[in-house]
């Protein structure tokens, strides 16, 4: 399963997709890889509060993301994906 966000990042928009991985107990990953096809990033909410988990993004992109995946995710008329 995918989700796919619109970002603007350096005036640009940008859409990307990001994997979904149901890890149990209603928690999920959310996987951006690298247009090289090796590097990947991990987003996940722990505690309430969205993450990035795994990998090193400029800080001002990761934000970016972490602010589209709460305002896809956490809006009230979506509920986590249910895998």
């Amino acid at each position: 399963m995918q989700i796919q966000l619109s970002i603007v990042y350096k005036n640009k928009q940008h859409e990307i997709a990001l994997d979904i991985q149901n890890k149990g107990d209603g928690m999920f990953d959310y996987i951006l890889t690298h247009k090289n096809g090796y590097t990947f990033y991990v987003f996940r909410k722990e505690s309430g509060i969205w993450k990035l988990v795994y990998g090193v993004l400029d800080p001002e992109l990761a934000s970016i993301i972490l602010q589209a995946l709460a305002a896809a995710i956490d809006s009230p008329s979506d509920q986590s994906p249910e895998l």
